[in-house]
């Protein structure tokens, strides 16, 4: 197990070198935004930038941006009413589609495709043997409790 020095001390290797990359990269925080923007703007080749950035990170530099892009709409989601189609916008996906599919390829266990007015549905069918319309769903019986 590295000491808490070592630990501390690539830390600020990392941010002192990347420092301008990790605030472009918060900056300009997108679907869009392309990793040879970011390497040029630190003075790299796309290629130098990723080996140098994965050698002190431990993670490529697009994995790292898919990340902060999933904890900003995470945030996003938990913190407004902010509908689908309006943080597709803001964070640079072309269509709710396309913002599905990125949390299905980076493994999120939910697809956020579903309104959270959808969701209550499901819950309230489970609950109460309805369908998601809130019609009576007469071929299963409701269910005594919620696993």
């Amino acid at each position: 197990m590295p000491d808490l020095r070592e630990i501390i001390q690539r830390h600020v290797a990392a941010h002192s070198r990347f420092g301008s990359s990790l605030a472009l990269i918060e900056k300009k925080l997108s679907a869009q935004l392309r990793m040879a923007e970011v390497a040029a703007a630190q003075g790299l080749s796309t290629h130098a930038f990723s080996m140098a950035f994965g050698r002190l990170f431990g993670v490529s530099p697009k994995v790292y941006l898919n990340r902060r892009l999933n904890e900003e709409i995470l945030r996003t989601l938990t913190e407004s009413d902010v509908s689908m189609r309006e943080i597709a916008e803001r964070f640079g996906f072309s269509d709710e589609y396309y913002f599905n599919r990125f949390f299905k390829k980076n493994e999120w266990p939910v697809s956020l495709k579903v309104s959270t007015e959808t969701v209550g549905r499901e819950i309230s069918a489970l609950c109460c043997g309805r369908t998601a319309a809130g019609k009576r769903n007469e071929q299963r019986p409701p269910k005594a409790e919620l696993l």
